[in-house]
């Protein structure tokens, strides 16, 4: 789709180019009209050129308009597959309270379906990772639950769903399921274990906040 964008961007310059040189031909007032002032040029191909290629260029010009707005809907659409756009390096780095490098994104498969996956990984020594992984039609966690944890706290308010297998907290809400991982070389003494899932609890809570 962004190449179909980027596509009705070039239809459009050769438009624009095509009928400034029209215009210079009738007028050089017109031809300096459609060259100067914004989108007179459109007023010029749907009122004054009357070329024989006019029905060409006036069907080309609507059809090169949808650039502007797959630039726009390009973006909209494929955040809702990124992982990275339902926890951010920010949320990360905030709930972590350590710095994170770029993320890496792959796909990987999951009990729950075929995944897209966001990596951080923290700058500092020893490092600690976080893993998103994003299912969409995901319509239940049954495929995990029964590996789950059914007795951990706080999971009630996650969404539609959620269960916490022991190392990844998996929610679900709508038809999209969310799995969180931190993974740590070095825990801390004396967090019980808990820390993993607690910044998978408050990550979660930032990704179901942006499902739509």
């Amino acid at each position: 789709m962004a190449f179909l964008a980027w596509l009705a961007d070039a239809v459009l310059l050769v438009c624009f180019i095509f009928l400034v040189v029209k215009a210079f031909e009738d007028d050089t007032i017109e031809g300096m009209l459609v060259l100067l002032l914004p989108f007179y040029f459109l007023f010029y191909a749907f009122a004054r050129f009357k070329g024989e290629r006019k029905v060409l260029i006036r069907s080309l010009l609507v059809l090169s308009l949808l650039g502007p707005v797959l630039h726009i809907a390009v973006p909209l659409i494929t955040a809702r597959y990124d992982p990275c756009h339902f926890v951010t390096e920010s949320e990360v780095e905030a709930t972590l309270n350590e710095p994170v490098g770029e993320p890496e994104r792959q796909e990987q498969r999951t009990p729950l379906g075929a995944g897209k996956v966001c990596r951080y990984r923290t700058v500092k020594e020893p490092p600690m990772e976080v893993l998103v992984t994003l299912v969409r039609n995901c319509q239940s966690l049954a495929a995990a639950r029964g590996r789950a944890d059914e007795l951990v706290p706080g999971l009630q308010e996650l969404g539609d769903d959620a269960l916490w297998d022991g190392s990844s907290l998996l929610v679900r809400q709508g038809n999209t399921c969310f799995v969180l991982r931190l993974e740590e070389e070095n825990p801390e003494s004396g967090s019980n274990g808990s820390r993993p899932l607690e910044v998978s609890k408050a990550l979660a809570r930032k990704a179901i906040s942006k499902v739509r």
